[in-house]
């Protein structure tokens, strides 16, 4: 039984956002027409009506803001000359990278992409970042190969996995040869998080980066054991379980019984509860032995607020509430709030014992849908930016439309609960409580080839059945009285067969290679490739913020030739970028990065002009120069290169 004040804030959402409510009665499935005071202008309509499931409940408020977040995506859905891609800022900003595009955000995009009817956007977007080589695809921390995978769960198309799989590994590589530290677990700032200024500090071993990789690997090894490459699927089954183990040992806090970040000045936990606590939980990490941290999403001193959830508890000296945006340490973030409600679904799916149930995630979730509103000129309008301030509501960015967040497939896989699959089985758990919404329904989501519906009415007087259904192109194939689990075979499923696949290589690969590239252990905007441009060429890689002692730009050549020396040119400013501390060449031997032998530096000591480290030929397809910086941090002393020559031998 939900108590008098809680069953009070579920049931009064709707009047709460001021917004029309539907027709009591129907008693008939709902059509798009009922729902046209949400559906926007004449353009946003005829995709909405083509792409989206429709989606009806007995709060308009609720259902307006998952039409208005659906609007925002199509505005934010582009062309390019690469294909589709997807924004994050409405507008152009200059810190993003080939097509505007940013990473940080792109599985939040894949995960709300993936319910659209016509998966060619999100293939043509996953292809992009995966296979462009300007795309700047570790700028910031992304979980790609599980955004990948959930992309195949609800759109299984032949192939497209498996022309994915190898720069998967690629980049799971690139990120374990860069951020991974010799304990096993992987450093990260918070800013390259997308995280600024979080309350645990700028840099350290943090939930983030360790649970992205978790998933990454789960993800990598699903995928190629789907298609037949069994002994990658072993190699990466043992990475995320190695990986698991040193989360759970290492970067759980026993002091504050939560996940936590252990940072890089001193090898202590930072103390903080953070809501990035609860990350693991999205990609199904922890045991069930850590659940007792979710109690603390309730608690009104944790993170719970009228706007919420914090991302940082609200009981600790350094939460803070602010008018400005950028900060996690208090305000409340969508970004934050959709990994929580995902890792929270998660928890309740898998029947652990926890402190939290069905009404908290019900709870947490309208009072997200609550925060999407923001008065403009007097007029009360649906908003969704980037940062909101937890208890009274202001939105603390000026970002209108700004996609950084999910929200549609919280509402499908989580509070409807179409649970996604790789079995040809289709799954729902539905999270509304008992004593809350008396109907609702998800009508033609694209799962798999079908068309999938689920429809609720407690009474029948909505819908015209009382009970639960399960309906697949119309025809129903599960029912119940009440809420609860329903499964069903999806028609004409046939047992997934193996399929022969090239064999993939377990490391750091050039990809696709018919001229000289360049990669770079980090960046964000403009690509490395700006080093091999003419003499007066203003083409800059720089790393300065990537949190790292030592950073690498790797050229790839198309066939392997005999080099002997390399060459590059450095860069200086007044305060960014200094000369590096030290200068060093790595070659691609054998199967490993090895130093090269008998290396001679001219200067000795690297400067920001002409550098020449001469070394014993060797023939590769691939050689790196690695800098280390003076000071790396999120405020630190980074270097640059603004060219870079090789010499065959």
């Amino acid at each position: 039984m939900i108590e008098t004040g809680r069953r009070a804030f579920l049931a009064g959402m709707a009047a709460a956002v001021a917004a029309p409510a539907l027709g009591a009665t129907r008693t008939r499935l709902p059509e798009w027409e009922d729902l046209a005071h949400h559906l926007g202008d004449a353009r946003e309509r005829a995709w909405l009506t083509a792409q989206a499931p429709l989606f009806d409940c007995p709060d308009a408020g609720f259902s307006e803001i998952y039409y208005f977040r659906w609007r925002s995506y199509f505005h934010s859905l582009k062309r390019s000359s690469d294909g589709w891609v997807v924004w994050e800022f409405p507008y152009h900003v200059t810190w993003a990278g080939l097509h505007n595009t940013i990473v940080d955000a792109a599985a939040h995009h894949v995960y709300d992409g993936r319910w659209l009817r016509d998966p060619t956007p999100m293939h043509d977007y996953l292809r992009f970042w995966l296979t462009n080589r300007d795309a700047p695809l570790r700028g910031f921390s992304c979980w790609m190969a599980s955004a990948a995978r959930a992309l195949d769960q609800v759109h299984p198309e032949a192939g497209a996995a498996r022309a994915l799989i190898q720069p998967l590994i690629h980049n799971y590589h690139a990120w374990e040869d860069v951020f991974r530290r010799p304990s096993g677990l992987y450093t990260q700032l918070a800013v390259n998080d997308g995280m600024e200024e979080a309350a645990s500090g700028p840099q350290g071993l943090r939930p983030t980066l360790n649970a992205y990789q978790f998933g990454d690997a789960r993800a990598i090894a699903a995928i190629s054991r789907a298609i037949g490459a069994g002994d990658i699927a072993a190699r990466y089954d043992d990475r995320a379980a190695a990986l698991k183990a040193l989360v759970q040992d290492k970067l759980w806090n026993p002091e504050t019984r939560f996940f936590d970040t252990v940072l890089e000045a001193d090898g202590r936990f930072s103390g903080e509860r953070e809501l990035v606590g609860y990350i693991p939980w999205y990609f199904d990490l922890p045991d069930a032995r850590f659940a007792s941290a979710w109690a603390q999403l309730k608690d009104p001193a944790g993170f719970r607020a009228p706007y919420g959830p914090t991302t940082l508890e609200r009981r600790s000296p350094r939460f803070e509430l602010v008018e400005d945006d950028s900060r996690w340490n208090g305000s409340s973030w969508p970004y934050a709030t959709s990994q929580t409600l995902v890792a929270l679904a998660n928890l309740l799916d898998s029947g652990h014992p926890a402190p939290i149930g069905v009404v908290d995630y019900f709870e947490t979730l309208l009072t997200y849908a609550r925060s999407h509103y923001r008065t403009v000129d007097g007029v009360r309008q649906p908003w969704i930016g980037e940062s909101i301030q937890p208890i009274n509501g202001h939105w603390t960015s000026e970002t209108a439309g700004y996609n950084h967040s999910t929200f549609p497939d919280l509402v499908i896989s989580g509070l409807v609960g179409l649970r996604p699959a790789s079995d040809g089985r289709v799954r729902v758990k539905p999270l509304v409580p008992p004593g809350t919404w008396d109907y609702f329904a998800l009508r033609d989501v694209r799962y798999r080839g079908h068309d999938v519906s689920i429809i609720w009415d407690r009474t029948g007087a909505r819908y015209g059945e009382a009970g639960l259904r399960l309906l697949v192109g119309g025809k129903l194939l599960a029912r119940r009285a009440t809420l609860g689990p329903l499964t069903a075979d999806l028609p004409g499923r046939t047992p997934a067969v193996s399929a022969p696949v090239a064999p993939l290589r377990d490391e750091i690969g050039p990809g696709p290679v018919d001229r000289v590239t360049v990669t770079a252990s980090f960046y964000k905007a403009e690509p490395p490739g700006a080093v091999l441009g003419e003499e007066d060429a203003d083409g800059i890689w720089d790393f300065y913020s990537s949190g790292l002692d030592t950073d690498w730009l790797q050229l790839t050549f198309p066939k392997p030739i005999r080099i002997g020396a390399l060459w590059w040119d450095g860069y200086e400013d007044e305060k960014r970028h200094k000369a590096p501390t030290a200068a060093a060449v790595t070659l691609w031997r054998d199967g490993e990065w090895r130093t090269a032998e008998q290396a001679v530096a001219d200067p000795v000591k690297p400067t920001t002009g002409r550098n020449r480290i001469a070394f014993a030929p060797v023939e590769t397809d691939r050689v790196r120069l690695l800098l280390t910086s003076q000071k790396p941090g999120r405020h630190g002393v980074g270097a640059a290169v603004v060219r870079v020559q090789w010499e065959e031998a």
